[in-house]
């Protein structure tokens, strides 16, 4: 029996949404850059009157070299990876698999890292940089927003985006502490919502359920964003506070704790909550709970500075 070709028009909107579901497989955070990074690789084509879409590997190679002295790596292979990415969503061969772009690539890699354009990572936030910091919080709204925020951010290795998405929806108050549901992560894009596990603390103070508990219960918050915008005159308002405030609100208090703040970042909870956690022995697939990183190999890749000087065979050198 002969089959039954689809229709141009069916194969069409098939591939719509095939592009459609490979668009939903792409994290906001991770597409917001890809965008801005097509929109400069399109923006540097049209100078050099070369295609961008569907373009060559010479392009991409004499694209990445314009960028070598001016950029860091990690910046130009996630612009790399957009190109890549743009083709593929679009039906053509993506540009940057030949062997030439990677020798490029590994050619300014290794430039930079003997010029010493190494990676600057966010600075750690550990237990005692965290308690001095929410000494400085306060009783008012905002002081006892600020204080959840950062102990619940600490405790549960929460990436700032995850952090400013909880809802109250999402928590689950157990003897123990608490669960907090992910409704998307980076490392979750499915719709598994995992869950985070929140233990109460020592002394209230320094607490994440008891201080998540006292700012929901002044402000009445029953649901809807955890950590929302406050306004003049202890107004609180509907508005979920953003990303970019995490980072704001860490600084903010780093600096009030006489802690160096130039490389604190919404990451550095997540940073500190891995450094800290190696410093106290924690084993790799214990953090990695917490965490949800699916690589021991990322959680290695935290296992620097102060974490480096616990657990180490140089103490029994006996020097």
């Amino acid at each position: 029996m002969d089959q039954i070709q689809p229709s141009p028009e069916t194969l069409a909107t098939l591939f719509q949404t095939a592009q459609d579901f490979a668009r939903e497989a792409i994290p906001e955070n991770t597409k917001r850059a890809y965008a801005s990074d097509w929109e400069g690789f399109t923006a540097w084509c049209q100078e050099h009157d070369r295609s961008p879409l569907p373009t060559t590997t010479e392009t991409v190679v004499l694209f990445v070299t314009s960028l070598a002295s001016t950029h860091r790596i990690t910046t130009i292979r996630r612009r790399v990876a957009a190109i890549s990415t743009a083709h593929q969503m679009a039906g053509h061969e993506s540009p940057t698999r030949h062997a030439a772009l990677r020798t490029c690539l590994r050619g300014i890699a290794r430039q930079q890292a003997a010029e010493g354009k190494s990676r600057k990572y966010a600075q750690p936030l550990l237990t005692d940089d965290i308690l001095a910091m929410v000494r400085h919080t306060g009783d008012t709204l905002l002081g006892q927003r600020d204080a959840a925020l950062i102990l619940v951010g600490f405790a549960g290795a929460f990436r700032r985006s995850e952090l400013v998405g909880l809802n109250v929806e999402d928590i689950t108050w157990t003897k123990e502490g608490a669960l907090m549901r992910l409704r998307r992560s980076k490392t979750d894009q499915t719709g598994e919502s995992p869950e985070k596990a929140i233990f109460r603390g020592s002394k209230a103070a320094r607490c994440p359920v008891r201080q998540l508990r006292r700012w929901l219960e002044s402000t009445g918050i029953e649901s809807g964003p955890v950590f929302r915008r406050i306004r003049k005159g202890d107004l609180i308002t509907d508005e979920r506070l953003t990303a970019q405030s995490v980072s704001l609100v860490l600084r903010r208090y780093a600096e009030k704790a006489g802690i160096e703040n130039e490389r604190v970042s919404g990451h550095s909870l997540r940073a500190g909550f891995v450094t800290q956690s190696l410093i106290s022995g924690a084993s790799y697939p214990e953090i990695q709970r917490q965490t949800g990183h699916r690589a021991i190999s990322t959680v290695t890749g935290y296992d620097r500075g102060r974490s480096r000087f616990s657990g180490n065979a140089a103490q029994k050198l006996g020097l």
